[in-house]
């Protein structure tokens, strides 16, 4: 059976990631924080959790809510009505949004508009807190994805995240990176869209892209700031879903997804984007890194992923339809639209493979299955963390 060797897998990550001659890509999905365990009495648990880890805790406090128990319920029941047999926090958001868009005066499945937009501040309220928190200590892999990006000089770096945290930030600021989120200002940070959309910045400066929103975006006097202040009549911006918001609720969303469609299309030098922790299961930003990797043959996309191939059927549909949609899973990868198993020679290629590839068993040079380890987040810090200032700067 035809097999992909790791070795050659590895080289070509580290010929990808060693020169500052190419565009530079992360999108950081949910799985990366919830990599980092903190303890938890006797055990430990993710820093956040991942959506489904986020959905259960927010369905347990509507459900145990005196307030939004009911109203909840029905909103569950619509969803089940439907088809959807396990919702996450982000089809609530979806579904209560669009209800109240038709609800008027009336009502919209059973629900009214007081009552949608009571239950979606709450559930907006109870994802910033669940995901409101530090990172644990100054060598988290965000840390070691910041000094990465911070030796980088004569190309950016263009950050994405699908998270509401603030941990990137966090880590940009530990390390002393510069970084444009697309707001001007200190007190309280106005967005602005043609700063964005000129990106006149320093190479030095990394981009940061927030697709769904963030815990500190705010639409206040229908002006997008930024700011922790919790202020009277102020709505957080969280908005998971592609649907028709009012001007000011849609400009960021739009712009984001805008900048994502333009790194990917640019041609004046080859781009990589780089995937680590998203689950794919946003079908608007699926179909926008495909249709830019149709458009540009230049880019590539490699989608690592956490576990086996098998578990990723419509991701891998997707690779097989797309020659630059590189998938690398725990145990076998699709590259070129050929989906084959990892293979390691354990004696012959260990130090090359060391914290990238393991042997699943044997030794000696004789080829055996091979564990491929960076769709860990905190296994692909730790790589990115022996690229050292002068072999990124120097390229």
């Amino acid at each position: 059976m035809d097999t992909f060797d790791a070795l050659s897998a590895a080289r070509e990550l580290r010929q990808i990631l060693n020169p500052d001659k190419l565009s530079l890509g992360f999108l950081i999905g949910a799985g990366c924080p919830s990599s980092i365990k903190v303890p938890d009495g006797s055990s430990t648990r993710p820093l956040i959790p991942d959506v489904a880890g986020l959905t259960k805790r927010i369905a347990a406090a509507l459900s145990d809510s005196v307030d939004h128990k009911n109203t909840f319920t029905v909103l569950l029941d619509g969803l089940h009505e439907d088809g959807m047999a396990s919702p996450n926090v982000e089809h609530y958001l979806t579904r209560v949004r669009s209800l109240h868009d038709v609800a008027g005066n009336s009502t919209a499945r059973g629900l009214s508009q007081k009552e949608l937009m009571d239950l979606d501040k709450t559930i907006c309220a109870l994802i910033s807190e669940a995901v409101d928190c530090r990172l644990p200590s100054t060598q988290s892999p965000f840390h070691d994805l910041a000094s990465f990006i911070g030796a980088r000089r004569t190309t950016h770096v263009e950050l994405f995240t699908t998270n509401y945290d603030l941990l990137i930030e966090e880590a940009l600021e530990n390390k002393g990176v510069p970084f444009f989120d697309g707001f001007c200002g200190s007190n309280r940070a106005f967005f602005d869209q043609r700063a964005i959309e000129g990106d006149l910045l320093p190479s030095r400066w990394a981009r940061l892209r927030k697709l769904h929103g963030s815990i500190n975006w705010r639409l206040l006097d229908k002006q997008v700031i930024r700011t922790r202040e919790t202020t009277s009549g102020a709505e957080l911006l969280i908005h998971p879903s592609h649907r028709k918001y009012d001007d000011s609720r849609r400009m960021p969303y739009l712009v984001m997804m805008d900048r994502l469609r333009a790194f990917i299309r640019h041609k004046d030098n080859p781009v990589c984007l780089f995937i680590n922790g998203y689950s794919w299961a946003d079908e608007h930003l699926n179909e926008a890194i495909v249709d830019g990797l149709a458009d540009n043959p230049k880019a590539v996309c490699l989608s690592i992923q956490r576990s086996e191939i098998a578990k990723y059927t419509a991701l891998v549909a997707l690779a097989t339809r797309t020659p630059n949609l590189t998938i690398y899973a725990k145990d076998a990868a699709v590259v070129g639209q050929k989906t084959r198993q990892w293979t390691v020679r354990p004696t012959a290629d260990v130090t090359s493979l060391k914290g990238i590839f393991e042997a699943v068993s044997g030794a000696g040079d004789a080829p055996v299955p091979g564990t491929f380890l960076l769709g860990d987040f905190m296994a692909f810090g730790r790589f990115l963390s022996t690229f050292s200032s002068a072999d990124v700067a120097a390229g």
